[in-house]
This record gives structure tokens, sequence and C-alpha cells, in this order.
């Protein structure tokens, strides 16, 4: 049985700071989020995976809700959840690209492979 003092709280959103999340790069956020971790001494992938899950938006959440399930029956939630938002979003902002440059005319692909009317995840 874990000792009072082996239990770490999670910090309240008050005074935990992360950036909003971004989906045009993830990276980054996952970057200064793990900062916050190590600040706020939290070493745990339950702990970061709670953490992480409040601060993503709910549409991020709802469109990732196989990820999202599948990473709470892991016991690496929170790598579980952060390889499938950037694999997914990295997936999703380059598919119009990787397509416009393997097609023979690109001038000929329908406007929603444009990388202006793409919608990744969450602006």
């Amino acid at each position: 049985m874990a000792e009072p003092q082996d239990i770490e709280p999670i910090p309240t959103i008050s005074t935990f700071r992360a950036p909003p999340f971004s989906s045009h790069d993830p990276t980054l956020w996952f970057t200064i989020l793990e900062v916050n971790f190590k600040a706020h001494h939290i070493t745990t992938s339950l702990k970061k995976f709670s953490v992480a899950t409040t601060l993503l938006p709910p549409e991020v959440l709802s469109q990732l809700a196989d990820s999202v399930t599948a990473a709470c029956t892991s016991d690496t939630l929170y790598e579980d959840l952060k390889t499938a938002i950037t694999t997914r979003l990295e997936a999703s902002l380059s598919t119009p690209a990787v397509l416009r440059h393997h097609h023979p005319h690109p001038s000929l692909l329908p406007a929603s492979f444009s990388d202006h009317t793409m919608q990744p995840l969450h602006s």
C-alpha cells in the first residue's frame, strides 16, 4: 500500500501552466507539457494521462475516442495517447501535400485536397 508521502497530488489547472493545444504542432505542445510535468514532479503515466486529457479540447478527445479508450487499458496510458495524437495529426496534415505531389495533374484535384481547406483535428 502506498504511503501518504508516495502519493503525487495532481496539480490544479490554476497552478499547472500549459499552452493551449495546437493541432498544427502537437509535438511542441507535448514537449512543453512534459517540461511542466518535470516542474510539478509528475512522473507516472497515469497522472500524465489524467492531466493531458484535462487540457485537450473536447473536439480532439471525441475524434480520438478509440485511442483514448484503448489507452485506458494500457500501462503506458500517456505515451499511447501522445503517440495516437501525434501520429493522427501528422497524417492529417501531410496527406493533401503528399497527394498533390504525387498526382500527375495536381490542379485537377478537388479543393478538399488543398492545405487551406483541410481541417486538422483542432485549430
